[in-house]
């Protein structure tokens, strides 16, 4: 089953070609009927062939990605411009819709995920070409290497592993920040690549997705990754020695209960975490976050009714406290230990998601941007001004009308003398109208993101 509408466009004209006895036409079908399924086994061919790049030239890629190729480095374009077919095996990775580097197997601990550096080193040298071809004016070239690197960065979040995810955000920004140069492509150059940024599918797994994935691990590997000590180490100074014998002495440090105890209480947090990020926004996970941490007590210092607040949060989770062959007071020592770890646990997943959603609405913004300001640029082009509005680039240039990705609302546009400028709200969640600037590398999350014409 085709996957989108540019391999049924592919395959179309392809068809169309053989049908009519032209033996170019026969062979381009062929080799694309035997292309793999899988673009995995591409990359692994163009992960062999990549020379690691040299430590001494890590300040000299940091200038080019963000000035372009202003100057002559001979090591660089050296180990730039060496033909090892890196970019052919790539761009034949990049037609093809399925990648599947885990090859189905089981999330566990033994697993490494050596592809994900690989892979960061694979888009470091794409961009790094891309601006290479730039400055030798290759405008095609250098599209197909951007193209490419953003294609494998969607190919690498088809594994529902949090660590894709994040490397594929990493792999994108790369292409997007080398891309800050495109505006000033030819004319022709700029709707060429525009066109082919819009086709490429740009979503990746929903975090939703990514949830279930990190907690079967949990489920799966708990046993070897929790230990007797697991309640000296994460309670210390709640749980003493001679609480740990009596829980020893009950089997409440045995295989079946230590999981038991961290299962659910990751269930319940990944749960909420879940809910929350089935919806488009950023706003509705941190509502969620904070009626979940009011509801359960946890958003305030030395809660009076923790224990309590706890024996409802396990008899929730499905484990009956009756059950447990201990007195009383091992069940208030356990849920007093129990209500400083949730606690602890609550506050560092939510932080993560958080910072997850924030980097994710970050670089699909920045991928986004790179589009509008191309159709932007094409549309001064060809009327001799910019427009007054977004709409006016909808259907001609662009699909439809842009999104802020922090609030799900249309992104802010406005002409500013003779040129433009439009904004996100960014992650507070503040519109200040542009006068609160800041830039996407800044490090206090706080003012709109605002984009402003060459």
């Amino acid at each position: 089953m085709f996957q989108n509408l540019t391999t049924i466009a592919a395959a179309a004209l392809l068809l169309a070609t053989a049908a009519c006895g032209d033996q170019l036409g026969a062979d381009a079908l062929k080799s694309y009927y035997g292309r793999p399924s899988d673009a995995s086994g591409l990359y692994q061919k163009a992960f062999e062939l990549l020379e690691p790049m040299p430590r001494s030239l890590t300040r000299t890629v940091r200038e080019v990605l963000d000035n372009g190729w202003v100057f002559r480095n001979a090591d660089l374009e050296a180990h730039i411009t060496k033909d090892r077919g890196i970019v052919p095996i790539v761009l034949q990775a990049a037609e093809i819709d399925r990648c599947d580097f885990l090859y189905g197997r089981k999330i566990s601990s033994e697993l490494r995920l050596p592809h994900l550096e690989r892979a960061r080193r694979l888009s470091q040298y794409l961009v790094l070409k891309a601006i290479w071809y730039e400055d030798r004016e290759e405008f095609s070239r250098a599209a197909d290497c951007f193209a490419a690197n953003r294609i494998l960065a969607n190919h690498i979040a088809q594994d529902a592993v949090m660590m894709a995810k994040m490397m594929s955000i990493a792999v994108q920004k790369y292409g997007d920040r080398g891309m800050a140069r495109v505006v000033n492509y030819p004319q022709r150059a700029r709707h060429d690549l525009l066109k082919r940024l819009i086709l490429i599918n740009t979503s990746r797994v929903p975090l939703y997705e990514v949830m279930p994935t990190e907690l079967a691990f949990v489920r799966n590997e708990a046993s070897q990754m929790f230990d007797e000590k697991f309640f000296e180490r994460r309670f210390a100074g709640t749980i003493g020695e001679e609480d740990i014998d009596v829980l020893r002495r009950h089997r409440l440090l045995s295989d079946h209960w230590v999981p038991v105890w961290y299962i659910h209480l990751t269930t319940l947090v990944y749960s909420e975490v879940i809910d929350a990020t089935r919806m488009p926004t950023l706003t509705w996970t941190m509502s969620v976050c904070m009626d979940m941490m009011d509801r359960y007590g946890l958003d305030r210092e030395g809660h009076q009714e923790v224990r309590a607040v706890l024996e409802k949060i396990i008899r929730a989770s499905g484990v009956i406290l009756t059950e447990l062959p201990v007195d009383e007071s091992v069940v208030a020592l356990y849920t007093d230990g129990l209500a400083k770890e949730f606690k602890v646990m609550l506050g560092t997943v939510m932080q993560t998601v958080q910072d997850i959603m924030i980097s994710d609405c970050g670089s699909r913004l920045e991928a986004d941007a790179v589009i509008y300001r191309l159709a932007l640029e094409i549309y001064r082009q060809s009327t001799g001004d910019y427009p007054t509005r977004f709409d006016d680039l909808v259907p001609g240039l662009l699909p439809t009308l842009p999104i802020d990705p922090f609030d799900g609302q249309p992104l802010r546009y406005e002409r500013a003398g003779p040129g433009y400028r439009f904004y996100s709200i960014g992650p507070d969640l503040i519109d200040s109208r542009g006068g609160k600037a800041r830039d996407m590398r800044g490090g206090s999350g706080l003012g709109d993101i605002v984009y402003v014409s060459p």
